[in-house]
């Protein structure tokens, strides 16, 4: 029998969150994907859900990700800690949460908007970072997918696996913000 890493944890906490609320039959989730790098000796969990439909959000669009990373450093830092050293400050994961949001034609006026929404849920110490990507067929323009990140500048710990479940109900919370502006 092995002894669960910190990613371990936090990933069974998350997951167990997303699947509580896909259960209560408030979200769907569309994407799940578990990866450990053999080379890197990284792990990347992620996990992609949206909006259940409802009388709210008829047609719900956008898609939530949660992403939760590790580094070797960061596994290093775990097992090679003890009581006296400074090694164990980088024991954790890195957490990005994606937000991807169809757009016909995005203005520069929709993705200040899309900014704000976000900063209004996430606060204005959070990076986000947006990206667009376009979509052609035959040469014209078709669509956009905006693609929004929430970064935190911080590793998450096994001290915030009380907090991860409140993590994804914010991040639903951000769903509904986000589909009430459809213009965006």
């Amino acid at each position: 029998m092995f002894d669960p890493t910190a990613f371990d944890n936090m990933k069974t906490v998350l997951e167990g969150a997303v699947y509580d609320q896909d259960l209560d039959g408030v979200i769907l989730v569309n994407n799940r994907n578990d990866t450990l790098d053999l080379a890197q000796l990284s792990r990347c969990f992620k996990i992609a859900f949206n909006l259940r439909p409802s009388k709210e959000t008829k047609n719900p669009k956008i898609t939530a990700s949660l992403v939760l990373m590790s580094s070797l450093n960061n596994l290093a830092a775990e097992l090679l800690a003890n009581e006296n050293s400074s090694v164990g400050k980088n024991a954790g994961a890195n957490l990005k949460i994606h937000f991807a949001i169809p757009v016909i034609l995005p203005s520069m006026d929709s993705i200040q908007k899309l900014t704000s929404v976000l900063k209004d849920q996430w606060g204005e110490t959070r990076d986000i970072i947006i990206k667009e990507e376009k979509t052609f067929e035959n040469g014209i323009y078709r669509d956009s997918l905006i693609y929004s990140t929430v970064q935190f500048a911080r590793l998450v710990t096994e001290d915030q696996l009380n907090e991860l479940s409140g993590l994804v109900t914010h991040v639903i919370k951000s769903l509904e913000e986000l589909e009430s502006h459809t213009e965006i």
